[in-house]
């Protein structure tokens, strides 16, 4: 049963993830080339503070563009759109234009990924969907930090970069060109309010309200604080060994997790994030090897967080309100995402922008004692909510 689902997902996950390196690439020079320029921190955190609200647009939008138009021709049309906009981005460094850029991108990144997470959840089964899951993340995280290691090869200042990552998203679309289109019954998809999902699963929502800022400063303002440690050509190494790590530790923390309670499994994240954070804080590693020890802790950390808090919310919901569960939760992750390059800089006060990771620690030093409050009066809190 799961070879024949890897089998039906092969071309759209392939395809998908040609554009995720592509994409991964965009990610890491956007904020080298508006920190190399000038422009601050808060500067570029507010353009990354666009570029997740497009994300967070595309929530509302994309699965009325897929009950019209079907998974196939949505994925062409938002790759298409992605391609166009990357490529406007070599006609000048104009940080309004961006911001409109970013914004535009954000929406078609979030909307493909509605659409592929959607197509692998309409071909598996409840009894594979886990391990569908799985692979998707570990290919995803591999196209990624793929996308990141191959800044070493290249030069930031190179205006074919845009073209290379434009063009990247028009060949993703060729596999999609040999798959039949089908439709699917939507009845269930709608999303659950924001206060009644609070209400079933507190821990959950926080959880993944931090998750997504931790992962938009990591993406956005990471590379900005590496250029000024490091020389250009090593950020794309570091950010491949933070992202790889990433992809290495999802199913050990996974699997953990499925044997004791989940929010303990939150609590030593939390804690192992303030440690890592503020390590690098305080001491500020002039070794190479202690930074990429640090960083890869990071990534492992940081990252695991979201998928930990989508198993708290399963456990939390009826298995028919999963998904519906789900649409919501990507709501409050990417309100944190929007966020976090917005309030990060502001924990930086020295010319090292090394203040982004006192903001990491204090987002984790806040969610303990939530979680220890929720550990002791969740049960009664959450018994008596229903979904509708």
């Amino acid at each position: 049963m799961l070879k024949e689902t890897i089998t039906k997902l092969f071309l759209p996950l392939f395809a998908f993830f040609i554009l995720v390196i592509g994409m991964s690439l965009l990610n890491l020079i956007i904020p080298i080339k508006l920190e190399e320029i000038g422009y601050s921190i808060k500067d570029v955190g507010y353009v990354a503070a666009f570029y997740f609200t497009g994300m967070l647009t595309a929530a509302f939008i994309t699965e009325k563009m897929i009950r019209k138009l079907g998974f196939i021709n949505s994925y062409i049309i938002l790759a298409a759109i992605f391609a166009i906009a990357v490529f406007f981005h070599s006609f000048s460094i104009n940080i309004a234009l961006w911001v409109i850029l970013r914004l535009i991108v954000g929406f078609t990144i979030a909307a493909l990924f509605i659409v592929v997470e959607g197509w692998c959840m309409v071909l598996s089964s409840p009894k594979n969907f886990a391990r569908v899951m799985a692979l998707y993340h570990i290919g995803y995280y591999g196209a990624y930090s793929f996308g990141q290691l191959s800044l070493d090869f290249m030069s930031i200042n190179a205006s074919w970069l845009f073209y290379l990552i434009s063009v990247l998203g028009l060949i993703s679309i060729i596999p999609l060109k040999f798959i039949k289109n089908f439709q699917i019954n939507f009845s269930d998809f709608k999303p659950l309010k924001l206060s009644v999902l609070f209400k079933r699963s507190p821990a959950a929502f926080v959880a993944t309200f931090i998750a997504g800022m931790n992962t938009s400063v990591i993406y956005s303002l990471l590379p900005v604080y590496l250029n000024g440690t490091v020389s250009t050509n090593d950020v794309g190494s570091l950010m491949f060994l933070t992202i790889f790590c990433a992809m290495l530790l999802q199913y050990p923390i996974g699997k953990i997790s499925d044997t004791i309670d989940k929010k303990i499994v939150l609590l030593a994240l939390c804690v192992l994030q303030i440690v890592v954070t503020l390590n690098i804080f305080f001491i500020n590693p002039s070794s190479i090897f202690v930074l990429k020890l640090l960083l890869a802790c990071l990534g492992g950390v940081c990252y695991t967080i979201y998928p930990l808090s989508l198993s708290i919310l399963c456990e939390a919901v009826e298995s028919n309100k999963i998904v519906a569960a789900t649409q919501s939760i990507i709501l409050v992750n990417g309100i944190g995402s929007i966020l976090g390059p917005i309030i990060a800089p502001l924990f930086v006060f020295t010319g090292t922008q090394k203040g982004i990771f006192l903001f990491l620690a204090t987002i984790a030093f806040i969610c303990i004692p939530y979680t220890l409050w929720i550990m002791k009066y969740g049960n009664s809190l959450e018994k008596d909510i229903s979904l509708g």
